[in-house]
């Protein structure tokens, strides 16, 4: 009985280990802080920028885009379409993607130490905490 649940555990970890598992680099950006999906379209947040990516096409919305800071901790879609964008200093920004225009909002930033820690949207409302 041992015997055979040995011979079962190692085949197992033979199948494991010859399973090939794709693993695909997006993007040479070197950290990541959030990730959303609206509508089928992946939303990162990024030291590096806003990536976003549409059937496995990455474009990547920087500076050169319109974002007022490109280190991006925290993405929520209004019910605008408008993207509120978290950063690393408790500020945030409101983007419009289409228009490559953004917003900034620094008033957290300004009144004291804070961390930004999530941007919720509903149906009329935007929410940060």
């Amino acid at each position: 009985m041992l015997k055979k649940i040995i011979a079962i555990l190692f085949l197992i970890a033979g199948l494991l280990l010859a399973t090939e598992i794709e693993c695909i680099t997006y993007c040479s950006i070197t950290k990541g802080f959030d990730v959303k999906e609206y509508g089928g379209i992946l939303y990162f947040g990024t030291d590096g920028g806003l990536i976003v990516n549409s059937d496995g096409e990455n474009k990547i919305y920087d500076s050169d885009d319109g974002l007022y800071k490109v280190s991006v901790t925290c993405v929520e879609k209004d019910f605008r379409n408008l993207f509120w964008l978290g950063h690393n200093d408790c500020s945030f920004s409101v983007y419009d993607i289409n228009k490559k225009s953004t917003e900034y909002l620094n008033e957290i930033e300004q009144s004291g130490i804070y961390s930004l820690n999530k941007i919720y949207s509903s149906d009329k409302f935007i929410y940060i905490a």
